[in-house]
């Protein structure tokens, strides 16, 4: 549905001819050309010669009305010409004139406009409401949370990609551990590496396990603010260690015991000797095993704890606030630009009615001037057409007199011709002349229409600053 300034612009553009019609020309005429096609010189010899007319007529003869009926012609013929292009040039100056209707139209049309704007401004921002609802929402338990737990630094993002990359390299570590393992096994195995990877693959899967375990929730317990949670992180603490340590030494006394029994581990033998002799390692391959695989327990541990941040709870509050605030900036964004557009478009239909409106002016300035100008060449054409006549009458009865015997030529021979009655130009009709003060007004409401309209876009675009709405609350420095 078009608005209401697109619909007074096509108005104002329909009456529009596409161009200004051509000065219209009366070319004179060829007096000579006139002459031959009458026969004026021969006819008017021939009947000089029979002395006709007669020296007591008193009306033309029929050369003489012949030549009348010529120039008659030509008169009736630019005539109409001249008429339709005053009728052409009238018309254009009644289409360019204002009058205090279109005053009322432009004032209606402004108005219909600012209101559009208005109503789809505070569409848009209603629109929006939900969004900022659920930011606004999501920003306070962001800041409460931060607030609670004294929280300085802002929370460690860790992105998509960046996780999946730690996840390769937890894998990595595990596929490593368990080659490795593998290879330190296969001594004792009767399977070969095969035999050793597998039953290392299940020993490197409790080592890394447990990092993994200790450093999703042991970690961020242990640096939580609150007593009892850090209590609760240290003792995950102390169990990580101990089963750190104790696997992995179990793991280098296991290989110590299955590669002296070509693979035939005896539980309670195995058992006995670590109770007994937790340090003594028959091999010092079974010592780099055992080093090794807390090396890599540690490794594994750092790097599964750059998972997400190591504060329980921030890093997952962190990307919610994070998602939500990108919404609604996206959301915002989309809003802003949309009144934009909208303010511009109507913006631009202004200043088009205002250029329409100067360019009718500008029209209606050239008909008028059109229209005297027509009339004047008009007018110097009817003369011509009377200078014509008489040319021509007076070259016949020059003829005619010439080629006389003892006759004596008519009275009105010896007077000018007269002229024909027909050859007159009306007076040109005074057209009511443009109401330029409502063209004037026309052009400043519309101009104050375009100041309003802006004015209203940046009453919009203030209330959507959320700079205060979403600032950072003061946190103390003192804290931890």
């Amino acid at each position: 549905m078009e608005g209401p300034l697109k619909v007074l612009l096509a108005r104002l553009k329909e009456s529009r001819d596409g161009q200004l019609p051509s000065t219209q020309s009366f070319p004179p005429l060829d007096v000579e050309q006139i002459a031959r096609a009458l026969a004026v010189d021969s006819r008017g010899a021939e009947n000089g010669r029979v002395s006709l007319p007669g020296a007591q007529d008193t009306q033309p003869d029929s050369v003489e009305l012949d030549i009348l009926a010529e120039i008659e012609k030509r008169y009736r013929k630019a005539l109409e010409e001249y008429r339709t292009e005053l009728a052409t040039y009238e018309t254009r100056i009644r289409d360019a004139a204002a009058s205090s209707d279109f005053r009322v139209e432009i004032e209606s049309a402004g108005q219909n406009a600012l209101a559009d704007f208005q109503a789809f401004a505070i569409n848009n921002r209603n629109h929006l409401v939900v969004v900022q609802a659920e930011a606004r929402g999501s920003h306070d338990e962001y800041q409460q949370f931060r607030a609670r737990n004294a929280l300085v630094r802002l929370p460690r993002l860790v992105s998509d990609p960046a996780r999946a990359l730690r996840w390769i390299v937890i894998a990595i570590v595990f596929l490593l551990e368990s080659i490795l393992n593998g290879m330190f096994f296969a001594e004792g195995s009767q399977a070969g590496l095969v035999g050793g990877v597998l039953q290392a693959a299940v020993l490197s899967l409790l080592n890394l396990g447990g990092a993994v375990l200790f450093a999703t929730y042991g970690l961020p317990a242990l640096l939580h603010r609150r007593i009892g949670v850090k209590l609760m992180g240290a003792l995950m603490l102390i169990a990580y260690v101990a089963w750190w340590f104790a696997l992995n030494l179990l793991i280098a006394h296991f290989r110590d015991a299955y590669v002296a029994n070509a693979g035939n581990v005896q539980m309670d033998a195995l058992w006995a000797h670590i109770v007994s002799h937790p340090f003594s390692l028959a091999d010092a391959k079974s010592w780099m095993l055992c080093v090794m695989g807390m090396g890599l327990s540690l490794g594994t541990m750092i790097s599964a704890a750059g998972l997400d941040d190591v504060y329980w709870g921030y890093g997952e509050l962190g990307r919610r606030h994070a998602r939500t605030a990108q919404r609604y900036a996206h959301e915002q964004e989309a809003g802003l630009i949309a009144i934009q557009q909208r303010r511009d478009d109507a913006t631009e239909d202004m200043r088009q009615i205002i250029q329409e409106l100067r360019r009718r002016e500008y029209d209606r300035q050239l008909a008028v001037n059109g229209r005297a100008r027509l009339h004047r060449e008009f007018c110097v054409y009817v003369d011509h057409l009377a200078v014509s006549y008489e040319r021509l009458v007076v070259r016949y009865r020059e003829q005619n007199k010439c080629q006389r015997g003892s006759g004596e030529p008519p009275e009105f021979f010896k007077t000018r011709p007269a002229r024909p009655a027909f050859l007159h130009v009306y007076e040109l009709e005074q057209l009511p002349g443009s109401d330029d003060q409502v063209r004037v007004v026309a052009v400043d409401r519309m101009e104050h229409f375009i100041q309003a309209v802006n004015a209203e876009f940046a009453s919009s675009v203030k209330q959507y600053d959320t700079t205060h709405a979403f600032a950072e609350p003061a946190v103390d420095a003192n804290a931890t």
